[in-house]
């Protein structure tokens, strides 16, 4: 009996094209996931395998579906103002990503030179900068007190160790011998704040150094977009001689149209002092207050002598230098 190998050939073929069919959708799988950035869901970001023409983009709500087809692929997230990632996926089905900040080149970098912005390639002047990012970092109630040691060619330092003391601000170096010939002109959102101070001078005198305040107590850290500061002839060819000893510059945050949301900061401090000057007691105060009386030959005491007519208690003491300092 003769045999067909006509029959045999065409059932070989259909099964290695079963087995070949099989094999390509067994490699053939769904990956899923969601894409954020600063807590949010990100869309249109384009989701894309390596050397692939598979691509997929989320939606509103950050989520994507993609098909893949190869056994540990690669996938490519690519979005606008975000930087590209690639993630490299073994078996899992479900890729969840967080998206970085893209990181601006110096061409992308733009300053606030006064009354225009300027890219930091194109700037012909001495522009210091420093972000939101590296401000809001500082659990400090001062945005100076943030900027310290940030800014090349710019010296802050405090005035004064209490809360709410002034600082002092020489901007390429000292260029008047009065404390407050150094201080530079602050503009927030294109106002000009008092540089010195803005306190009660009677008041302060004595327990604030040089009695002033800074002005930027008021300002919140937390709502500062930028701190720039023009160290040259910038300052003074757009502000004249107000801007001699330097300019700084300070731009807040706007609003945006995102959903409500509420955030709640916590900090604290712990400080000591080395050493508290001694102090003159009670006893020791009246002593000194009788014998000058006694040496100026007056035996009766004045009525406005409230310390030794008996008017205020004589056996009460209290450190008020420990008192201000808590």
């Amino acid at each position: 009996m003769k045999k067909s190998y006509t029959n045999v050939g065409g059932i070989s073929l259909a099964f290695i094209s079963a087995l070949f069919s099989f094999q390509v959708q067994a490699q053939t799988r769904i990956i899923m996931g969601i894409v954020i950035a600063e807590n949010q869901p990100v869309s249109g970001v384009s989701i894309s395998q390596l050397n692939s023409d598979q691509t997929a983009v989320t939606n509103n709500d950050g989520t994507y579906q993609l098909q893949i087809t190869t056994g540990n692929p690669t996938l490519i997230f690519r979005h606008p103002d975000y930087a590209e990632q690639r993630i490299l996926i073994e078996n899992q089905t479900v890729v969840n990503i967080t998206l970085r900040q893209k990181m601006s080149s110096i061409e992308e970098v733009v300053l606030n030179a006064g009354y225009y912005n300027v890219k930091a390639s194109e700037s012909t002047g001495s522009i210091a900068k420093v972000t939101a990012k590296e401000i809001v970092n500082q659990p400090v109630n001062n945005v100076l007190s943030a900027v310290q040691g940030r800014l090349s060619g710019v010296s802050i330092t405090t005035n004064t160790g209490n809360a709410g003391g002034g600082f002092d601000i020489a901007i390429r170096g000292q260029n008047s011998l009065r404390f407050d010939g150094n201080a530079p002109l602050i503009i927030v959102n294109g106002i000009p704040l008092n540089t010195n101070s803005n306190s009660i001078s009677g008041l302060s005198t004595g327990v604030l150094t040089k009695g002033e305040s800074s002005p930027l107590n008021s300002v919140n850290p937390d709502d500062i977009e930028s701190f720039e500061v023009l160290k040259d002839a910038d300052a003074t060819a757009i502000y004249g001689s107000r801007g001699a000893n330097g300019v700084v510059l300070i731009t807040t945050k706007s609003g945006s149209s995102r959903e409500l949301t509420a955030e709640i900061k916590l900090s604290t401090s712990i400080s000591k002092v080395n050493h508290f000057i001694d102090l003159a007691s009670t006893a020791q105060y009246k002593k000194l207050r009788q014998d000058a009386f006694r040496l100026d030959g007056i035996s009766n005491y004045p009525a406005d002598a409230y310390d030794l007519n008996g008017t205020w208690d004589n056996d009460r003491y209290t450190d008020f230098y420990k008192t201000f300092l808590g």
